[in-house]
């Protein structure tokens, strides 16, 4: 049975360059203030996770110790190269709502080492591929996806303006938020003046590396309502990484994981959406195992036709059936032609 939950309280540290202080202090302080604004203690918590990326971070257990939690029923450390801080508000959404936990605390916190540049390879050997790249000066995420978005551009019509638009919309939102390092607006001109970092992308695309840490509560809905703050409910949460792991090794650099995971959430809706037309729960169970099935069967045929047709057919007739598909389920007047979008979106 799974259950509604809701955020009930969010924290910050102290945001900023080169603070003199250390990431377990700064994670604390982030804890305690998510803990204090839902109304709750330390010996409330029963779950946690955190995303500790390459080492700039603490571990769960750090805050266990530290706060005097008495016990954890559930927690995940959610190690990962790629940038994912909301990966442990998903994780322990997903725990609260199927019952592993009551009441999870999550972080993210970083405290950059300002004696070594940023990026990959640098004071220590590296496994995988970038053993071969770190070498030639390959080490950062605005590398990569330098890549991604020339793709885009060749591939969309994607300009440098629209580049350009996106950093002074998100300054000028930092504008209105007391606790961003950087308050101060800036123009397209400004945007163009800055200097190349890797092409497409300027000093203004990039990110601006602070020390900090965030905490979120969650809880679930029922017990969300007596807290003092008003809780906002989680709908949906979920992950996916895609092809492989590494950003520069896709075959296709026009979408990244998010497209996986859009596909993940309206299939989370979509037994309620059969319930609400009707559909018994043996019917709602078989849809479930219909696509299971189908993901494994249209496998042959689809690489017949790749091989016989070439795969740029084989795309085009593939994205065609899918997308009437997605129209049935659009238009659906009865829970049987569920099954009919079923077997044209998963071909």
């Amino acid at each position: 049975m799974m259950r509604d939950v809701a955020i009930v309280g969010t924290g910050y540290s102290a945001i900023g360059r080169a603070l003199d202080t250390t990431v377990g202090a700064l994670t604390l302080d982030a804890c305690k203030a998510a803990l204090n604004e839902a109304g709750l203690t330390p010996k409330d918590v029963d779950g946690m996770a955190t995303y500790p990326a390459a080492g700039d971070s603490v571990p769960c257990f750090y805050v266990v110790e530290s706060l005097g939690i008495p016990r954890l029923d559930w927690f995940e450390d959610l190690f990962g190269w790629m940038p994912a801080g909301i990966t442990p508000v998903i994780a322990a959404a997903h725990a609260v709502a199927r019952g592993a936990c009551d009441v999870a605390i999550t972080f993210r916190s970083v405290k950059r080492n300002r004696e070594r540049p940023p990026g990959i390879g640098y004071g220590f050997r590296v496994p995988g591929d970038m053993q071969f790249r770190a070498p030639f000066g390959d080490p950062m995420t605005s590398q990569w996806l330098a890549m991604w978005a020339r793709r885009h551009m060749h591939t969309y019509g994607t300009t440098e303006e629209q580049l350009g638009a996106i950093a002074v919309t998100f300054r000028q939102h930092a504008t209105m938020n007391p606790d961003a390092p950087l308050r101060l607006p800036i123009t397209i001109d400004d945007y163009f003046a800055s200097r190349i970092v890797s092409t497409p992308f300027r000093l203004l695309d990039c990110d601006f590396p602070v020390d900090g840490a965030g905490a979120v509560v969650i809880t679930t809905l029922e017990r969300a309502r007596d807290l003092k703050t008003k809780p906002v409910k989680v709908l949906a949460g979920e992950f996916a990484s895609g092809p492989r792991p590494d950003w520069d090794q896709w075959e296709d650099l026009t979408f990244m994981a998010s497209k996986y995971c859009g596909e993940n959430l309206w299939r989370r809706f979509l037994p309620k959406y059969l319930q609400s037309l009707g559909a018994p729960i043996e019917a709602i169970g078989l849809f479930g195992t219909a696509e299971d099935f189908l993901d494994g069967v249209y496998q042959y045929p689809g690489g017949w036709i790749a091989d016989r047709y070439g795969r740029r057919f084989a795309l085009i007739l593939f994205i065609s059936l899918a997308a009437i598909g997605y129209a049935v389920y659009w238009v659906l007047a009865a829970w049987q032609l569920a099954f009919v979008g079923l077997a044209l979106v998963m071909a």
